[in-house]
């Protein structure tokens, strides 16, 4: 896996995209290890916005990218490792079920009963907001979505919000007029880079600070352990 930052400021349009140190994996790895995540958050963290709330946007251009398995682990890590309390969204069309964050927004259900604590990592958290149909509204309506998500950031020093591909739903756009950043993520040898510019320019036109590619499953046919004595 490999963080590519569009440019050392603000990200433009037509802008090459330039790699950052490389974060190095085993070939044929599809997981990512522990180094390869914290090696990505202090890549990312000090990018943050500080002009925006600390929410950090994962998404893609297509779909079957990994950017839930991304998202998942670098959320466990950050509170695991780091030791930040962190709220980890999944917002999509497909996230149905009781006790969603659409109900906190329409007034009918407490945060406190859309959140629940990861069973496995101390201060993690998880929620869904689910945006099909009438719930598509939410992402706009900014001033109720604003008040909810001011009111996690009370008790947790990140929100990590895993969104659905760019190209395919407006549910990634609209957290990103609001993030400190965003991250796409792109399978390597599979995402053509036309998809990933056509994604890219979607998000700036939404004011959305792109903080870099992840190029994930990138092979490396170097072992680890020499790489790191290089």
């Amino acid at each position: 896996m490999t963080l590519i930052n569009p440019s050392p400021q603000r990200s433009r349009t037509g802008t090459a995209m330039k790699p950052l140190r490389p974060l190095m994996r085993p070939a044929n790895t599809t997981l990512l290890d522990r180094d390869d995540l914290l090696m990505l958050f202090h890549n990312v963290a000090p990018q943050l916005a500080q002009d925006r709330p600390p929410i950090l946007v994962v998404t893609s251009a297509v779909h079957g990218e990994g950017v839930s398995t991304l998202t998942r682990e670098l959320g466990q890590v950050i509170a695991g490792e780091i030791g930040q309390a962190v709220l980890l969204i999944s917002a999509s069309p497909d996230a149905e079920g009781p006790n969603g964050l659409e109900e906190v927004i329409d007034g009918g259900l407490p945060l406190d009963r859309a959140i629940e604590p990861d069973a496995n990592v101390a201060l993690l958290y998880r929620a869904r907001l689910c945006t099909r149909g009438s719930h598509a509204s939410l992402l706009f309506s900014s001033a109720d979505l604003d008040r909810v998500l001011g009111q996690a950031l009370r008790f947790t020093r990140l929100i990590l919000v895993d969104a659905p591909p760019v190209l395919g739903d407006v549910t990634a756009i609209a957290f990103a007029r609001r993030a400190a950043g965003v991250i796409l993520v792109v399978e390597a040898e599979r995402t053509r880079t036309a998809v990933v510019e056509q994604a890219r320019r979607s998000i700036e036109r939404a004011e959305g600070r792109l903080l870099g590619v992840v190029l994930n499953k990138r092979r490396q046919r170097i072992p680890k352990s020499i790489v790191r004595r290089l």
